[in-house]
């Protein structure tokens, strides 16, 4: 169990400090694919909402198979790769278009934002006081590192950050020890001084052990309305993988205030 000889730690951000439910995230992809459909309509580009929101689904097992890499795919990858599927490749993206569709992509994480796990802020707060430098380790998934941030800084948590990654800007995401290591020097720590928190099995608790860090499990169900949706990126990330078996946190925790417990 973690305890002495720790000086920091960091956290995943989805479904660890926040928390999402199946139907916002549903919304937000059919705000995406509307976005995407009126942007393209302004360039004489018409495409059916199903198309569009079948080449969004398509998208799902394609991406996080890249993700499980550690790999990222830039937006705009992501963009063209949903239209090529909606349209089965009779248009390409018009370059002239993809600043406003990437905008119409990414703006739904703000305007349906998960909530904060109410833990969020009181944990931090006591991690600070105790004195430990804090960092956020996030896979940006469909919402890039910018709109996180906006996320974070609404939400009133971003300052307690004294190092903020994310995959998308990175360049590589969780669970590439380069990112662990990438935090490691932001926060000025040897890395198996630094404690790392998440839900995910893969990418949280193997990708940080194998960098070098201790691990904690947050070991948070999910929603069932994720599970039901064969195209959830949530809930594909979380499907069991290869080795999933021999993946061992040095923790599990149910709350996230349990990892107070863990820590002088």
């Amino acid at each position: 169990m973690p305890s002495s000889g720790l000086s920091g730690v960091t956290f995943d951000l989805w479904e660890t400090l926040f928390l999402d439910i199946p139907e916002l995230d549903r919304h937000r992809d059919m705000l995406r694919c509307k976005g995407l459909q009126d942007v393209l309509r302004k360039y004489e580009i018409d495409v059916p909402f199903d198309e569009l929101t079948r080449g969004l689904d398509e998208s799902s097992t394609w991406l996080v198979n890249i993700w499980r890499t550690g790999e990222q795919v830039p937006t705009q990858g992501q963009i063209r790769y949903i239209v090529e599927s909606a349209t089965k490749k009779k248009y390409a993206v018009p370059r002239e278009a993809m600043k406003e569709l990437e905008e119409a992509y990414v703006s739904p994480g703000l305007v349906t934002p998960p909530a904060v796990n109410v833990d969020t802020g009181p944990v931090l707060l006591e991690l600070r006081t105790r004195g430990y430098k804090i960092g956020l380790i996030c896979n940006t998934g469909r919402g890039p590192g910018r709109i996180m941030r906006q996320l974070l800084t609404s939400s009133g948590i971003l300052d307690y950050f004294d190092s903020a990654l994310f995959s998308d800007e990175v360049g590589h995401g969780k669970p590439d020890r380069r990112i662990f290591v990438a935090a490691a020097k932001e926060l000025g720590l040897p890395i198996n001084e630094i404690l790392h928190v998440g839900d995910n099995p893969q990418t949280d608790v193997r990708g940080a052990k194998q960098a070098g860090m201790k691990a904690v499990l947050f070991d948070y169900v999910v929603p069932s309305g994720f599970n039901e949706r064969s195209a959830s990126l949530f809930a594909l990330t979380r499907s069991p993988g290869v080795g999933d078996s021999d993946v061992v946190a040095d923790a599990r925790i149910k709350s996230l205030r349990e990892v107070l417990s863990l820590l002088p």
